[in-house]
């Protein structure tokens, strides 16, 4: 099992903006005001998050019969998850009254998660093109027609390695602790 922890991960401040776009009802450039909390709240998140992700690629053989394992010779399982600081915090904010703050750091912690996912992606790729393996496009439970509870599945196979490096946790109802800033993949 690999675990990867990201010293330096990058935030992409354009994919905080268009995230924040989304959920604002205008699509006008961000004034620079909110450019400016943008960019604190990036300092913040930058000492919250301990970006950190597991993986392993495991044969075909070592999985149940899955639609989606379907052509696969081999499948790379991973979870990631940036921590809990960054949620703690911006739960912090929201109750507070500060909901820009939270609004923003939120989205930070969203785009800081996907890149964490898309880093720990890039590795299995690598370690599959080394084995001489084409990796498939990454994709997760709830996507694609994938039913959430197979995270279940990928849970148990990388179980002893989350509870000891990442304490990320699986609940009955199939949502990731900490929520919301964790991910888990299938590549």
């Amino acid at each position: 099992m690999n675990m990867i922890s990201i010293d330096n991960l990058e935030v992409n401040q354009r994919a905080v903006v268009e995230r924040l776009s989304k959920s604002r009802r205008s699509r006008k450039k961000p004034s620079q005001k909110l450019n400016k909390q943008i960019d604190e709240m990036l300092d913040l998140a930058i000492e919250l998050m301990k970006p950190i992700g597991v993986y392993e690629i495991f044969s075909i053989n070592d999985l149940p019969d899955k639609p989606y394992f379907e052509h696969a010779l081999k499948v790379g399982l991973a979870i990631c998850t940036i921590g809990e600081n960054l949620p703690n915090q911006t739960k912090e904010f929201m109750q507070n009254g500060s909901l820009v703050k939270g609004v923003i750091l939120d989205a930070i912690g969203s785009v800081a998660a996907d890149t964490v996912a898309d880093y720990i992606n890039e590795h299995i790729k690598s370690d599959a093109e080394s084995l001489k393996l084409v990796p498939s496009m990454r994709y997760s439970p709830g996507y694609c027609d994938t039913p959430l509870r197979d995270q279940t599945l990928i849970f148990n196979k990388l179980e002893i390695r989350l509870n000891q490096s990442i304490n990320v946790k699986l609940t009955s109802q199939y949502m990731m602790n900490p929520d919301r800033k964790s991910t888990r993949l299938n590549s």
